[in-house]
């Protein structure tokens, strides 16, 4: 008989190490903008042009940050894809009858999920928005005469939701800057959550493999959505992508052996 608790372990393990990204992007994404911030006030100064007038045109001072978030980005998922396939494999292992011989293909693996169109895309997208963010704040900051690193502070406290700032909210009113959607901050976190998440549930359609179905568990609180709080229960094939959800989401499979049936 099948332990449900180690399953639902193993699972929070995954979204302990997905926890652990939000830090990891945090950091990136504060790094990145104070060399942005430093390097647009120096540029600003090079151009004669600040304020509303800034822009950081086409650099390679201001494309080399805007890699290094692109590629510490991938380098989180793809370190954190290694670590939720171990633990898929580990838990797999010891609770169930029986399981692949072989071992995923680590390089495939990450090449499949990290390397389609999609996930580039929506890099490449959150990457824009942040170096819209950065120039934004660049804007507004020169114009209210802060300094870069007044700016600098002033993003980081509304890192979550660039657009909650009543500064901000005027510059977009003025026609000044254009902002919208989530904050890049934000957009990158939930990437990286979807791609571990959705890592962890490929590895446990390869390692779950021999098991008849699977179920799933919702996390059922104020924050569950109502597409999750249908799946809890619901039992599907082995091979059914079925999670994430969206990202963040905090459904857990379990498998299905044939004498649970």
């Amino acid at each position: 008989m099948i332990n449900q608790n180690e399953f639902i372990k193993a699972a929070e393990k995954a979204f302990e190490i997905a926890d652990f990204s939000h830090k990891l992007t945090h950091r990136i994404i504060a790094t990145a903008a104070k060399r942005l911030i430093d390097y647009g006030f120096s540029y600003a100064e090079f151009r004669g042009k600040f304020g509303a007038d800034f822009k950081f045109d086409n650099t390679k001072r201001a494309a080399k940050q805007l890699t290094y978030v692109n590629d510490s980005m991938t380098k989180i998922v793809s370190d954190s894809l290694v670590t939720v396939d171990d633990i898929s494999y580990t838990t797999a292992k010891k609770h169930l009858g029986r399981i692949p011989d072989d071992r995923w293909d680590d390089e495939a693996f990450i090449a499949a999920l990290l390397f389609g169109d999609t996930y580039k895309q929506r890099a490449k997208k959150y990457t824009d928005s942040f170096k819209n963010e950065i120039q934004s704040y660049i804007k507004i900051g020169q114009e209210e005469k802060m300094t870069a690193d007044g700016v600098l502070h002033w993003y980081m406290d509304r890192i979550e939701d660039p657009k909650s700032d009543e500064l901000v909210i005027s510059a977009i009113a003025s026609g000044m800057i254009e902002m919208s959607g989530l904050s890049s901050y934000r957009s990158f976190r939930n990437l990286n959550d979807d791609m571990i998440t959705r890592g962890f549930s490929r590895a446990n359609m390869f390692y779950w493999r021999f098991a008849e179905a699977k179920f799933i568990i919702a996390q059922k609180d104020s924050h569950t959505c109502d597409t999750c709080s249908g799946l809890d229960g619901q039992v599907f094939r082995i091979d059914e992508d079925i999670i994430p959800v969206h990202g963040s989401c905090r459904c857990i499979e379990i498998p299905i052996m044939n004498t649970m049936i």
